[in-house]
């Protein structure tokens, strides 16, 4: 990861934040502790400039959708590359590797449409059904759905998206509806 990689990112505006692991199929979560680690850190190196509006991860691979709050005063890059040394010693030390846990630089995709904002949430927290992890979004325990209203370790944007929503079982109709995946085919990555 050179240092002279730049991404640029828009304040106000939202992005679909995404990364695998060094081999695509390798895992990058090993256990409860990991993905906890994972939060927290991404907490502490992040939430200066990131409002979490929903995340989901799984054993090889993250997603979040965040919305920039702050103009990055130093590189994403270099924040990445705190974050990413912090959680590879980590695992390194727990797994008795070495180097890097992460593929690249995460992807930061864009939502120009804000029109697609929802659908992409819904993507993010439907990730572990779509891989067989669970069979409902709301079982899978590393995600925004399950974590909303009682994480300490990241802070999710809940009221505003919730605001979205007159009631809470639109939000589960909403979230269980896959047709609009179509209209997000640009922002979904495997």
């Amino acid at each position: 990861m050179s240092s002279h990689e730049k991404i640029h990112l828009v304040e106000g505006e939202f992005y679909h934040l995404f990364g695998h692991s060094l081999a695509k199929n390798a895992k990058l979560f090993y256990n409860a502790r990991n993905y906890d680690s994972f939060l927290k850190n991404f907490r502490k190196y992040f939430s200066k400039y990131l409002d979490v509006w929903a995340y989901c991860l799984v054993p090889n691979h993250f997603h979040f959708m965040v919305r920039v709050k702050l103009k990055v005063d130093t590189t994403i890059v270099e924040i990445w590359r705190e974050f990413s040394d912090e959680f590879s010693a980590m695992i390194n030390k727990q797994e008795n590797r070495l180097g890097n846990q992460f593929q690249k630089l995460p992807q930061f995709l864009h939502i120009k449409n804000k029109s697609h904002l929802l659908p992409m949430v819904k993507y993010i927290n439907y990730n572990p059904v779509h891989h067989g992890l669970v069979e409902k979004p709301s079982d899978w325990r590393y995600s925004s759905v399950a974590r909303t209203f009682s994480d300490k370790k990241l802070h999710v944007e809940v009221n505003k998206l919730m605001s979205i929503f007159e009631q809470g079982d639109k939000f589960d109709r909403f979230l269980y509806d896959t047709e609009e995946f179509k209209e997000i085919e640009y922002c979904i990555v495997e």
